[in-house]
């Protein structure tokens, strides 16, 4: 069995693969607190849900955490505030590890493959960990696991660019990071990743298109976040080896074609040595960043484990 993880802000989400099934599960990355009682007690479990007792309170988890938010009317808190793991908080690492269990079984075999996409996503090119990589691989690996992390936008290039041959450029707009990745053959040419995503832009989700000033603002943003990272590509010298023209593959906030013009002017009015043939948006936004973790994960499989 291999597994890709996707260790987003807002949700984590798993793909493995077992004999001939691909199964997928998925939960939100956020809980809420209601006070202790018997009935607070009595109504989450008749509804197995989640939850975990502290003095005087009681943290709900799962799926159903915005229906219970709904019904206690008190607000959903995220696990992983900017996409970063609290420090100097035990509770919330204990939470943390009750989330990931649920969207990662135990490995069937020791050592099998886990691909991994942490919060924030990942700079390619830094050797150190960062304290998420490193404490979610130690999760997996008390699973049996032997973990690969990879960037969001790399695994969004492994699971959509298969008709390019793993050639193009991958970008993925998440809620902490913006991920852009320039691959050819799968290999990585260059990395961009800029720690400001959607949480960040001005405009809220439902006005970015349905006025006139929501539609500026978000082409403004959009723009800046091409235009940093065409430049530090560029310092990278990335492009010189790229076949072009490319295909942009888009993830994550923007994963849909009503927002092909402001990406396409937000890419055309920066300065990037690129020619882009076509737009093409992830068929499945929630899953396929896990997907491409999958197929690295099958990728990096020892041939004498995956036989």
């Amino acid at each position: 069995m291999t597994v890709g993880i996707d260790l987003g802000t807002t949700e984590f989400r798993s793909i493995r693969r077992v004999e001939n099934e691909v199964v997928s599960t998925r939960c939100p990355a956020s809980y809420l607190v209601v006070p202790d009682s018997v009935a607070h007690r009595r109504l989450l479990s008749q509804s197995q849900t989640s939850f975990v007792v502290i003095p005087e309170q009681l943290v709900v988890l799962g799926e159903m955490v915005t229906e219970w938010s709904n019904v206690f009317q008190v607000p959903v808190r995220p696990l992983l505030p900017h996409g970063e793991l609290p420090k100097d908080d035990p509770l919330a690492r204990q939470l943390l590890s009750i989330v990931f269990d649920s969207v990662l079984p135990s490995a069937s075999v020791p050592g099998e493959t886990c691909g991994l996409v942490p919060s924030g996503s990942l700079r390619l090119a830094n050797r150190t960990p960062s304290h998420e990589t490193a404490f979610f691989s130690h999760l997996a690996e008390l699973k049996g696991y032997s973990t690969v992390a990879l960037s969001a936008a790399y695994a969004l290039s492994l699971a959509e660019l298969v008709v390019e041959t793993f050639c193009g450029l991958s970008v993925v707009i998440g809620s902490s990071a913006s991920d852009f990745v320039l691959v050819h053959s799968s290999e990585v040419l260059g990395q961009s990743l800029i720690h400001r995503g959607w949480d960040d832009s001005p405009v809220a989700d439902v006005d970015r298109l349905s006025t006139e000033t929501g539609r500026a603002a978000t082409a403004e943003f959009l723009t800046g976040l091409f235009d940093e990272a065409q430049r530090e590509l560029r310092q990278r010298r990335a492009f010189p080896h790229m076949r072009q023209p490319v295909t942009l593959v888009v993830g994550g906030a923007f994963a849909s074609s009503e927002y092909e013009p402001l990406i396409r002017a937000a890419f055309e009015s920066t300065d990037w040595p690129l020619q882009i043939c076509r737009i093409h948006f992830s068929r499945d936004t929630r899953m396929a960043i896990a997907r491409g973790a999958l197929i690295e994960a099958e990728l990096s499989q020892p041939i004498s484990s995956a036989a």
